[in-house]
């Protein structure tokens, strides 16, 4: 399984985005994490014909897919 944190990372190396630059406390990197989440969310919608299922667990915040790989990222 791809860990959504994975997603999260690629997308970050390719955006300058001051706002994401400095967590004072955990509740500001909460704050990012759903930020993230939002554009995954809206992404997914993209996504014509994945060659994968793009479906997540919420629990282990991961793609359930095994099939998954680095390519959909």
């Amino acid at each position: 399984m791809v860990a959504l944190q994975t997603v999260y990372d690629a997308f970050l190396g390719k955006v300058n985005e001051d706002d994401w630059t400095y967590a004072y406390d955990d509740k500001d990197i909460e704050w990012f994490i759903q930020d993230w989440r939002s554009f995954l969310n809206m992404a997914i919608a993209y996504f014509k014909f994945p060659n994968c299922s793009l479906d997540i667990d919420d629990e282990l915040d991961a793609f359930t897919d095994p099939k998954m790989g680095y390519q959909e990222v």
